[in-house]
């Protein structure tokens, strides 16, 4: 069952600005108040560098970043109808290290990418999967062994997770969904910082854990903004290909 998720377009010309292609440079910018140049009355923006860890975003407008980017998701969907298959063409060879490899998928929700036939292909090359639980509202997420066709309880939020009875697991890649992503890896998610709780966790007793985000090549942007406990991604996977950010393997 798919949830179509609307939101409303954010009007502040700013942001218009830094979504451009032509910022994406060697620094962030941002215009200042014209300043009068020299004697011939000629008025012109300044341009400076973006200090280190600076936002343009508040949280006002990361949720309108947020809603605007599902809209955008709901129509890539609708051109995209074939995304799902293409992605399991698209899997890196070089994360398949080793047969055996615990890997955690996700129920598809509202217009996310369903990586179904991927989780078919990784499951048939000898891939243990499982999927996430929510144990509570400020936790990381737990992992239960799944399999295709396994029956399937409805979680918080309408979430699909494995029985209670199905045995714990803990992965070595987790496939992430995303809103938006960028060349850095940055991520942004829907704002319950469920998956930034778990990847921080979880690379705490594993260094060597892969995150793989996963959505349509149309999602990226210049620069997502982030907060202090975001967790970014070390592979993205499309259905138009896999970009590596750290190049990690597990």
């Amino acid at each position: 069952c798919l949830r179509r998720a609307s939101g409303v377009q954010s009007r502040r010309p700013y942001r218009l600005l830094r979504e451009r292609p032509l910022i994406e440079t060697v620094v962030s910018f941002m215009l200042r108040p014209p300043e009068l140049l020299g004697h011939q009355g000629i008025y012109a923006p300044t341009v400076f560098v973006e200090p280190p860890n600076m936002s343009f975003f508040n949280s006002n407008e990361k949720t309108d970043l947020r809603a605007r980017m599902k809209r955008k998701r709901v129509t890539l969907q609708s051109l995209y109808p074939r995304s799902g298959t293409q992605l399991s063409a698209r899997f890196p060879a070089e994360l398949l290290t080793r047969p055996g490899l615990n890997i955690s998928g996700y129920v598809a929700i509202q217009s996310e990418i369903d990586p179904a036939a991927l989780l078919e292909k990784l499951k048939s090359r000898g891939a243990q999967l499982c999927l996430p639980v929510m144990a509570g509202d400020d936790l990381p997420l737990e992992f239960r062994v799944w399999s295709p066709g396994d029956e399937l309880n409805f979680g918080k939020y309408d979430v699909e997770e494995p029985l209670p009875t199905a045995k714990p697991m803990v992965p070595e890649i987790v496939l992430v969904p995303l809103l938006a992503f960028d060349k850095k890896g940055r991520r942004l998610g829907y704002g319950g910082g469920y998956y930034d709780r778990t990847l921080k966790t979880m690379r705490a007793a594993n260094p060597h854990l892969c995150a793989v985000g996963i959505g349509y090549a149309a999602q990226q942007m210049p620069k997502v903004p982030t907060d202090g406990g975001d967790q970014s991604l070390d592979w993205v996977l499309t259905e138009t290909g896999a970009i590596s950010i750290t190049g990690k393997t597990p």
